[in-house]
Order: C-alpha cells, then sequence, then structure tokens
C-alpha cells in the first residue's frame, strides 16, 4: 500500500537525511572515494576541521567527507560514489555562499572541493573557458592580461566563478554588459550519473536553461565558457557625497526618494551606481553614492545630472577620476584583484536582499525605513544597506531565457549584519536575524524578488522558490525531474524534483530510511507511534496532492504544525498515519485594510514565537497566545490558543478571520464568517478533524502601550504551609468570581515543596500602569492580607518586551531548536457554577502528603480565565468552555528518563482529590486517557452535534481521523 502512495506522490529520488554516517556507509564510501584517485578529507583526519569551515562562521555544518578532484573525470566518478551511498553531493567553488550551501547547508553532504581545477584559457581571443574552481580575482586578470577583455561580475577577489555564475553575477559593469550568466554561451557539467555533458543554446538546451540560475540543482560545472568583451577604453569612477558626511531623516528619505525616481528612469546603460548606508546616529544616516561611468567625463555628467539636480537642495559633493585603463578602474573598485598576496577572509554574518520593478516601487516605505534605521540602528551588530542601481542591458533579457528571472528590477537591495569574530547575537532584543528581518520588513512589507547570491537560508520554501525563481519553477521542476531523478544534488533550497502537475514534494521519509526514525519522535517522549510516511510539502497545492494519495489508500492523514501535542496527535495518535509536517510553510505578511485593520497572514508551519516577532517588527502589533515559542500555530489555534493577554484579547482562535483549507477530496477552500461558515465555525476549535489548514488570517491589535510584570510572593519565598495555600486558592477562586478588570492576567504555579509545604506564588501581567494594578488586585490581597504578600513590579520599555518576561527562557526566537519532554498531562476548567465543586483543603492535603510519590518533577498551573474570552457565546465557535473562570493544568514529567509506572495514576488522583468528576476541560492540554464520552463532553459539550453534521458533510469519509477526532455519526 505504503508503494502505492509513493508512486502517486510522484516520490522518486527522496532525500535521504542528514544524519551522521554509520560505520559500514563510511567505509563503503571511503573505499569508493579512494579509487578516483582524488585527493580526500574525511571527518577526524587532520586538517578536515579547517576545511569544513564555513566562509559565514555563523554556521557550522559537517561534511561526511570533502574530496579534491582535478578533472572533471574525476569528479563525475566521486559523484558516483555519492549517489551509490544515497549521500547529497555538493560542490564548492569558492565558498562564499551566505548559507553555507558550498558545504550542504546541513551535515552529512559529500563535498566536491574544485579548489584544484583552475585552469582558464583564452584560445579564441574572445571566448574564455574557466574551471570553476577559479575566483573572480583569477578570470578578471586572466582576460585582462590575455587580450584586455572584459566581463561583468562582482568585486570580491575571492568569490567563485561557480556560485557567482549559477545564481546571477552582478557588478558595475552589468548595467552595460549583463550579468556574468548572461555571458555563458556553454558548461561543462557532470550529471547524477557520472555523465559528463555539454550544456549550450544549441546542445541540451533544456539544461542550460536551468544552469543559467539554478545550476547545483542540476550537476557540476566543471568549466564555464564566456564571452568576454573588449574592455572599455575610458571610463569614470565617481563618488556623490553629503555635507558633514551624515544625513538626518529630511535628507536620507530624498536622497532614497531621488535614487529610486533615477534608477526606474531607464539611466543610461553605462552607468553603474551603488548607494551604500550605514548607521551614524539617532538622527542620522551615512549614506553616500558611487559608481563608474563607461565612457567620457562630458557623457558621465549628462548621465548623472538628472540625479544630482534632484539633490541640488542639500549640496551634493560629485568627485570622479579618470583611471588609467579599465584594469585600474577595477583595481579602484575592488582594492586588488590579486587572490594570492593574501588569504581570504571570514564573517560571521546574516544577510537579505530584495529587487523591485517599476512597479513594486510604491512597495517601498522610505521614510518609515529611515526613521527605524536611525531608532534601531545602534544594534548589537554591525550593518549595512547596499542599493545597486539594476537595470540597463540585464532588462533586455526576458525572465524565461535563464532560470534567473528577475530581470525587470531596477533595485537590488542587499542587508548584511555581521558580528565579526564574535558569536552571531541569538536571543532575546539582540537577536541578529531579528533585527535584519526587521530592517527589510520596515523598507518592504512582503518581499517579492530577491537576489539568490545574497542567499537567505532562513526562508521558507514558497518564499525562496518565489522570491528567487517565480514563473520559471515548474520549467525547473521539470528539468530537474530529468536530468537529477534521484535528486542527487540537494541541499535545502534546491530545485525539487517534479512537474506543474506532479506536486513536486520536496521530502518524504518511510519508515526504515536514514533519518526517519528522528523525524517520528514525538515532543512527548511518552509516546512512540510509527506512521506510514512523513511528507515536508511546501505550498497548499502539494498539502492536496498528498491528502489525495493519503484518502485513495482508505488512509487516517493527519497534519503536524509544530509537533507539540501532549497526546503526539501531530503522528497520529497512534501508527500508520499518513503525516503531512508544514515546516516548510512558514510564509508570513501583513495587510492594511480600507478601515485600517491590519492583519496578518500566517501559514501553520509557523511558530508562536515566529508570528509574535513578525507582528510586532511590522507595526508593534499584537495578538493572543501562549508563551512557549516553538509551538505551531496550527493546533494552537485550533484548539484555542490562550495566553497571557487572552483574558484582554480574547482566545487566538476569536480574532482567526479566514482560513485556507485543503479537504479531504483535495479542495483548496477559504472559510470564514462569509464563505464556509459552518466549516469556519468548526475550524476554530476542532480544525485537525476537518481539514488541513494551511494559512489563517488574523486580525491584530495595536499592542498596548504600557504593562506592568508583576510577582506575588510571601515572607517565606514560594514557600506556604497547608493552610496557608489553602486560604490563597479559596481567596484566589473568590477573586475570579468577582467582576476582575479584563486587562489583569494571573497564573498561580503550584508544586510540592516537603512533606509540610507546598510551593506557591501568583504572577501575571497587566495591561496599564501600576496604580491601575494595584486597584485591580486589591480585593484579593485584601483577602490574604494575614499572609503579608509582597508584590513586586517590573515595567518593561514596550509590550515586545513585556512579553519576553512572559515567555519561556525569556525569549522568542526559535533558533536555538525545540526540546522535548517526558511526560502526562491533564486540565479541568471552572465556572461559577462548578467552582463550588472544587474541594482546596482535600487537595492541599493530599498533595502534601503524595507529593513526593509522583513523577519527579510535577506542577499545577491555574490561569485566571475569562474576560474577553467570556465575551464570545458557546455556540459561535467549536471551542465551547466560555464561561469558565479558573483554567488548572495539571503535569507530571520524568524529564529525560522512563515515566514512572504510577505517574498517570498518580495525575488522575490529583486531580479528582480536586474535583471528582471533571465537566470541563482545554483541548489544547489535551488527555489521550479519556473516554470518548469524557473528551466529547469536556472538550466540545453542547457543540458535539452540530460538529458530528459538519463533519459528515465535510469529511464523510473521515480521511482526517485520529483517536479523539469529531466522529461522522
Amino acid at each position: 500500500m505504503l508503494g502505492s502512495i509513493i508512486i502517486n506522490v510522484v516520490l522518486a529520488g527522496l532525500a535521504v537525511s542528514a544524519a551522521t554516517l554509520d560505520l559500514q556507509a563510511r567505509d563503503s564510501l571511503t573505499s569508493c572515494l579512494t579509487g578516483t584517485t582524488a585527493t580526500v578529507q574525511s571527518p577526524g583526519q587532520s586538517g578536515f576541521a579547517t576545511a569544513s569551515l564555513a566562509f559565514n562562521r555563523r554556521l557550522n555544518y559537517t561534511p561526511a567527507a570533502i574530496a579534491y578532484p582535478t578533472t572533471a573525470q574525476e569528479v563525475a566518478s566521486i559523484v558516483q560514489c555519492g549517489a551509490a551511498q544515497g549521500l547529497s553531493v555538493t560542490a564548492r567553488s569558492g565558498g562564499h555562499s551566505y548559507a553555507a550551501f558550498g558545504l550542504g547547508g546541513e551535515n552529512n553532504h559529500l563535498v566536491v572541493d574544485l579548489s584544484q581545477m583552475k585552469t582558464i584559457t583564452i584560445a579564441d581571443g574572445v571566448n574564455a573557458v574557466a574551471q570553476t574552481g577559479a575566483r573572480l580575482g583569477d578570470i578578471a586578470q586572466f582576460i585582462w592580461l590575455n587580450g584586455q577583455r572584459a566581463l561583468p561580475h562582482g568585486t570580491c577577489p575571492y568569490v567563485g566563478i561557480g556560485g557567482h555564475t549559477a545564481y546571477g553575477g552582478f557588478g558595475l559593469y552589468s548595467r552595460k554588459a549583463g550579468l556574468l550568466l548572461d555571458r555563458a554561451i556553454s558548461a561543462e557539467v557532470v550529471l547524477a550519473n557520472g555523465t559528463i555533458v555539454t550544456a549550450s543554446n544549441a546542445s541540451n538546451s533544456d539544461l542550460f536553461f536551468a544552469l543559467r540560475g539554478a545550476a547545483p540543482s542540476f550537476g557540476i560545472v566543471t568549466a564555464w565558457t564566456y564571452t568576454t568583451d573588449a574592455a572599455p577604453t575610458s571610463l569614470i569612477n565617481y563618488e556623490i557625497n553629503f555635507p558633514g558626511g551624515k544625513t538626518n531623516l529630511t535628507s536620507s528619505v530624498l536622497i532614497l526618494n531621488a535614487f529610486q525616481t533615477f534608477a526606474v528612469s531607464n539611466p543610461d546603460p553605462n552607468l553603474s551606481a551603488l548607494m551604500p548606508i550605514g548607521y551614524s546616529d539617532s538622527a542620522n544616516l551615512n549614506i553616500i553614492i558611487q559608481g563608474t561611468y563607461y565612457g567620457t567625463t562630458d557623457q558621465f555628467n549628462t548621465a548623472i545630472a538628472p540625479l544630482t539636480s534632484a539633490l541640488t537642495s542639500i549640496s551634493p559633493n560629485v568627485t570622479a577620476n579618470a583611471p588609467t585603463d579599465w584594469f585600474d578602474g577595477t583595481v579602484y573598485q575592488t582594492g586588488s584583484w590579486d587572490v594570492s598576496a593574501t588569504p581570504d577572509i571570514s564573517d560571521t554574518f546574516f544577510a537579505k536582499s530584495l529587487t523591485v520593478d517599476s512597479s513594486l516601487t510604491s512597495t517601498l516605505d522610505y521614510n518609515g525605513w529611515a526613521t527605524w534605521l536611525m531608532a534601531n540602528g545602534a544594534s548589537s551588530v554591525g550593518w549595512f544597506v547596499q542599493i545597486d542601481m539594476y537595470g540597463g542591458f540585464i532588462s533586455t533579457i526576458a525572465s524565461n531565457a535563464t532560470a534567473y528571472t528577475s530581470r525587470s528590477d531596477v533595485l537590488n537591495f542587499q542587508f548584511y549584519g555581521s558580528s565579526g569574530n564574535n558569536a552571531f547575537p541569538s536571543s532575546g532584543t539582540t537577536d541578529g536575524i531579528t533585527f535584519m528581518n526587521a530592517m527589510v520588513s520596515n523598507l518592504q512589507k512582503t518581499v517579492v524578488h530577491a537576489y539568490p547570491n545574497y542567499i537567505d537560508p532562513t526562508l521558507t520554501q514558497t518564499q525562496w522558490e518565489s522570491q528567487y525563481f517565480g514563473a520559471n519553477m515548474p520549467q525547473l521542476m521539470a528539468v530537474k525531474e530529468k536530468w537529477d531523478p534521484a535528486n542527487v544534488f540537494r541541499f535545502p533550497q534546491s530545485i525539487p524534483i517534479g512537474t506543474a502537475n506532479s506536486g513536486g514534494i520536496s521530502k518524504v521519509l518511510t519508515p526504515g530510511q536514514t533519518g526517519f526514525s528522528n523525524a517520528v519522535l514525538a515532543f512527548n517522549r511518552r509516546l512512540s507511534y510509527t506512521p506510514a510516511a512523513i511528507t515536508y510539502p511546501y505550498s497548499p497545492e502539494q498539502v492536496a496532492t498528498i491528502v489525495k494519495c493519503g484518502a485513495a489508500q482508505g488512509m487516517p492523514v493527519t497534519a503536524r504544525s509544530g509537533g507539540h501535542s501532549y497526546a503526539a496527535y501531530g503522528l497520529g495518535g497512534e501508527d500508520n498515519h499518513l503525516i503531512i509536517d508544514l515546516s516548510q510553510m512558514k510564509a508570513i505578511s501583513m495587510n492594511t485594510d480600507a478601515s485600517n485593520n491590519v492583519d496578518v497572514v500566517t501559514q501553520t508551519g509557523n511558530r508562536l514565537g515566529e508570528l509574535a516577532q513578525h507582528i510586532w517588527n511590522n507595526g508593534s502589533r499584537a495578538l493572543p497566545h501562549g508563551t512557549c515559542p516553538e509551538v505551531g500555530l496550527g493546533g494552537h489555534v485550533a484548539y484555542g490558543g490562550f495566553g497571557p493577554y487572552s483574558r484582554k484579547s480574547g482566545l487566538l482562535l476569536d480574532h482567526a478571520t479566514a482560513a485556507e483549507v485543503v479537504l479531504s477530496d483535495g479542495q483548496i477552500v477559504t472559510a470564514s464568517a462569509t464563505s464556509h461558515t459552518e466549516l469556519f465555525f468548526a475550524l476554530r476549535g476542532a480544525a485537525p478533524s476537518y481539514g488541513i489548514v494551511t494559512a489563517w488570517t488574523f486580525r491584530t491589535d495595536v499592542a498596548p502601550p504600557a504593562l506592568i510584570n508583576y510577582e506575588i510572593n510571601f515572607p517565606s519565598y514560594h514557600t506556604v504551609s497547608a493552610s496557608q495555600a489553602i486560604l490563597i486558592l479559596t481567596s484566589f477562586q473568590s477573586f475570579a468570581m468577582t467582576n476582575v478588570d479584563t486587562n489583569l492576567s494571573a497564573v498561580m504555579p503550584i508544586g510540592w515543596q516537603d512533606s509540610q509545604h507546598l510551593h506557591m506564588d501568583i504572577e501575571g501581567t497587566y495591561y496599564g500602569t501600576v496604580a491601575q494594578l494595584d486597584a485591580a488586585m486589591a480585593p484579593f490581597m485584601q483577602m490574604i492580607a494575614s499572609l503579608n504578600p509582597i508584590m513586586n513590579t517590573q515595567a518593561p520599555a514596550n509590550y515586545y518586551d513585556g512579553t519576553l518576561y512572559q515567555t519561556l527562557g525569556k525569549s522568542w526566537s526559535v533558533s536555538n531548536g525545540d526540546s522535548s519532554d517526558t511526560f502526562f498531562a491533564k486540565s479541568l476548567l471552572l465556572n461559577s457554577a462548578t467552582v463550588h465543586s472544587a474541594n482546596y483543603t482535600n487537595w492541599v492535603n493530599w498533595m502534601i502528603v503524595n507529593g513526593a510519590s509522583g513523577p519527579s518533577k510535577w506542577w499545577c498551573n491555574i490561569d485566571l480565565y475569562g474576560g474577553v474570552i467570556s465575551n464570545v457565546a458557546d455556540i459561535v465557535t467549536a471551542y465551547a468552555n466560555r464561561n469558565d473562570i479558573l483554567n488548572f493544568q495539571f503535569y507530571g514529567s520524568s524529564g529525560t528518563d522512563e515515566f514512572p509506572s504510577n505517574g498517570i495514576t498518580f495525575l488522575n488522583n490529583l486531580v479528582s482529590n480536586l474535583q471528582s468528576t471533571v465537566v470541563q476541560a482545554y483541548p489544547c492540554y489535551i488527555d489521550p486517557t479519556l473516554t470518548t464520552t469524557q473528551w466529547t463532553s469536556q472538550y466540545y459539550a453542547t457543540n458535539l452535534a452540530k460538529l458530528i453534521a459538519i463533519k459528515k458533510a465535510q469529511d464523510p469519509t473521515n480521511v482526517f481521523r485520529f483517536p479523539q477526532s469529531i466522529p461522522t455519526a
């Protein structure tokens, strides 16, 4: 049956996981590579650690081996060795990939280092043949010294020609002569099966199309042939500076707008222009404009005049010099082309890019951007932005003539943040990646085009495919399927196998494959299930394809967003589910409607941390949700989405205005209050039973301007006796039953201290001032006054900093990876009618007596509920428990140890000694041990009958089924 699924989804040549090779596989690889005659370095050998260092020291990957061929034939033998072992094979030309894709961009690639293949010839005086181990400095010097020839390319001498040509190859000469890939007339390339072919417009033309813009996905180019130009006989290097060497907000915005207007006007293609931007101080930026004109001084003055005229009011100072010849002029741009004089350098950095054509320039907010740069520019990373004027000759080539598609753009932005020799900051408000992302989003909310030589490894598959390859993707996928059907040349942003109709799913793991065992590990290690397969789509269309495959086989289909289900329902909650892992679907954007409502549209592969950071960085917006950054928003919103901000603003699902969802028959629909309304009802509280939600739209709030984080402790700090605990609990319940200020959140963590004491405090956030907090908490503080409570407060600088206090780890960053636990949890919700059944005296005494006998780590959190949550009627959404005032979570963990045999009994007793019969519970703290009668009643109450009817209508064959899915009858 599984074989049929694999055929239907067109999963040929799926990627082998990047796990470490086992000894047998390593021995086989070593034996095979030994027979190639190439020099090879393997892990553990002297020099391997240095050889595997990335140019970008922020990134660290360990290849399976690094081979150093000297001929195309040796490259072919190495490729065959890697393919035979199921390894990803990756070429390294100069090693300057911003994402370390020359090392594979992940562990365990077989790296083919081309540094020993550097021969360059120009036999006919025009066409240069260069092996791809050559650097830009090598080829610039060679073609000048052998006929005074020129090519368009970048200005860093150490960059390898392999990757530079593969993804574009832009430089100062490009507006006049095109990208470096535009000068390529043929390529010698080693294919996945070890065949060596020549690709050109006359031979293997489809492959030649793909190589010019996406070469690393299709083969290893061992040599490019370029048509060179006779070097221009005259050129002018110039620089435009501004008084004082810095520009205030008004002047900066004037320069930016003038530069854009000039770029749109189709200026003389002999003129190159770039604008470096840096931080000066909180009121100024450092901006200059510089470039080269390929012609005379008079011609330069005429070409630049429209720009300088637009800047007259700020007195631009133009300086120009005429170098002796073309080569001396390029040395002015680079410093030196000689790569033998000094060794290459490295950096620790993160970079992004965007390019815009004339239709997109209106999406750039220069005033808001310059304001943001001045306010935030004193960052934890050293940064610059470079804006290059694009167009000219580049735009004369059709966007579908080469894989490189961004032909109509007029500006190219590079955003670069570096920490030099220091570790790149990656947490809290100093997170360098968050800072750079915010730098881009404050200029353009949603990036449409980007430049792949400034490659960004954090983009989702949907993002990089769209931004780098656009409408050329279907053709590239078809070419990939033809030339690399086994997907030998794969890496995190390689072109996937497929055609426009096949789905081109990037990765599928099945039992027995390397990496499968890690991929199926549950967040809750107490549970272990074996899916039939795990798929990793990157578009709703691919999700639809997978759903239809599973349905055709009669298999249950399950989505995994963040994988944090307490019951491992992201793995199906039982064996043999077809899992759709949404981690590659992380697009997120902000939209403002005519009424100035600000919505965020986010795919469900995003985590809460990513959502929180994005909406704050794009307009200081807020949403109510939980405090664990790594939790996937898919499951969180599906079952509620409660957090500290919820009493003021509702559950996360209450902010949903629309959902893009794949149904059981593969249809992709949008459900909202006006379309598929019954489905929209069901999705907001029980989504996994009805379809795969691929994107949610949420209406965001303006973040509260003031908030106070607080903690209430007692004279013995967190330690309280039984009588004190009972007083605190009964007082907290009485307080909850009053009309508590909705601006107040409060949570009470409880744990075992010793045989006479519990560990307790109360903490939370007030969205307002200290005086308002004091007034809101006064009734509760009076109830427990005999305990001499102490309330400590903290006023963060802004809403975002305040939320960091609430989060686990004090950061929203998800870059440090997720963790796991071994645990069992339960919940209960109490409303004003059921609170009287809570027996706090019995509960406290039971905890003190039995607390040492449970799992090694157990606790209970009691959240103050209600507020705005209760303003929504039970029947408006599938989430039914609206009138509750307290939310209890009971959690028992054994950490990395096996869960104790009495652990579930202990947690059940922990609940039953408080309330003998649970009436309502919170489905985000899902309990897989409940009976059908229990979970249907506790989670869905009177909404169950309606949900069953909707299930029967939307998923009649019960494709989306799992142990606690809504039944069809």
